[in-house]
């Protein structure tokens, strides 16, 4: 079902002359000769989403940490606060986009221990329940950590931060 997937999307894609179209075209195509000639290959490509989805995250939110770059972090803080920040919640900004940084490392490396070591059941469970949990324990805690921490900023409340962070333009994000 997959690479039928895969080979629609990437076909239409590459109709209207996307570059990323080739590269789910190709997938697709892999797929399948994969299931033809070697059907354990199809579940290898069962467990490469959270993986991938993992370091693609860790990815986004590494790059911002680089001297000259602004913590990802710091971006949607002052998108929220719609003000420069100071120098304490720089600081804080920079450490929690670190801490995503691991999180989504940390994430990915045990997906890929147990799609090696462990029963798909137990696999499963972890990619599709406990990871999310641990998400959003991290998202909850690191709400209330900043609180206290940046007490002297204004705190919309948790569902007040959740609909300010849906009102942000993520394109004008990548611009700052």
């Amino acid at each position: 079902m997959l690479s039928v997937l895969l080979l629609l999307s990437g076909g239409g894609l590459v109709m209207k002359r996307a570059r990323f179209g080739w590269v789910l075209l190709l997938s697709g195509v892999g797929l399948l000769v994969c299931q033809a000639y070697y059907p354990p290959a199809a579940q290898v490509m069962l467990f490469l989403p959270p993986i991938l989805i993992n370091l693609l995250l860790c990815s986004l939110f590494a790059r911002t940490l680089g001297a000259d770059a602004t913590p990802l972090i710091s971006t949607f803080a002052r998108a929220v606060h719609g003000h420069e920040l100071d120098e304490v919640a720089q600081h804080y900004t920079r450490a929690v986009t670190q801490l995503w940084v691991g999180l989504f490392m940390l994430l990915a490396l045990v997906s890929l221990l147990l799609a090696l070591f462990a029963p798909l059941e137990i696999w499963s469970l972890f990619t599709n329940l406990i990871s999310y949990i641990l998400v959003l324990l991290l998202f909850i805690v690191e709400y209330q950590v900043r609180i206290r921490h940046l007490s002297h900023l204004k705190h919309p409340g948790f569902i007040g931060f959740m609909r300010l962070l849906g009102t942000i333009d993520l394109r004008s994000l990548s611009k700052s």
